[in-house]
């Protein structure tokens, strides 16, 4: 056998062996992605308790507490990830969103100017929202705080950058707030955005993310020293 016919075969033996193991794998890029958050951060790094293959990352950013966890689900014996992004406040608020019922009536609240549209069975205990999240119903332990918290206008216009549709046209926001904790999901690769291969391509990209997340509680935090 020529040489040059022994070194193809080496060649495609070893690309077989390099594609098998762990250097192009999930595994691996998963594995990069979160040591460099951990360099990135100076994050303390943990696994997540009764949650196998998952873990928590605990890092301060510009003097606030946030929290990253990334986790591993099984999908028909398939690995699928998904990360959280979360920033606990000290505003005791719920805040989360649904698609918004189709029959609509006009708003003239001058606090909220171009607010052009709610729903007909909006009442003043609801939360009232902006024109630019107008395609959602928000539901809020604290509705009152709820409305301040979009009447200043930063707050929509981040909230807004996180808006999704899936392929039926569904709307969905990434963005939420769960007892005081403004969290934000990073999705599996496919139809809805922010995924999580979008930090684990760009790992610096997250602190786009933080600075969102600063904003919205500093806004909390100003709601919450108003009430003492």
């Amino acid at each position: 056998m020529s040489p040059v016919i022994i070194m193809i075969i080496l060649a495609c033996v070893g690309g077989i062996a390099l594609l098998s193991s762990d250097f192009l794998t999930n595994k691996d890029q998963r594995k990069r992605h979160l040591e460099a958050l951990v360099k990135l951060l100076d994050a303390k790094i943990s696994q997540i308790e009764s949650r196998p293959n998952c873990f928590r990352l605990e890092f301060e950013y510009r003097h606030q507490q946030f929290v990253y966890e990334d986790i591993e689900d099984k999908v028909m014996d398939k690995a699928q990830y998904r990360g959280y992004l979360k920033l606990p406040t000290p505003l005791d608020l719920t805040l989360s969103f649904t698609e918004r019922l189709r029959t609509q009536i006009r708003s003239s609240s001058p606090a909220f100017g171009d607010l052009s549209q709610q729903d007909a069975s909006w009442k003043p205990s609801e939360v009232m929202l902006p024109a630019s999240l107008r395609e959602f119903s928000a539901f809020s332990n604290v509705p009152e705080l709820a409305t301040q918290l979009f009447s200043d206008e930063a707050v929509p216009r981040i909230f807004a950058k996180y808006k999704n549709r899936d392929t039926r046209g569904k709307p969905s926001l990434s963005m939420e707030v769960v007892d005081g904790i403004i969290m934000l999901r990073f999705y599996p690769p496919g139809e809805l955005n922010p995924t999580i291969l979008d930090l684990r391509n760009n790992t610096p990209l997250i602190e786009n993310y933080l600075e969102d997340m600063l904003i919205i509680s500093a806004c909390m935090t100003r709601l919450k020293e108003d009430q003492k």
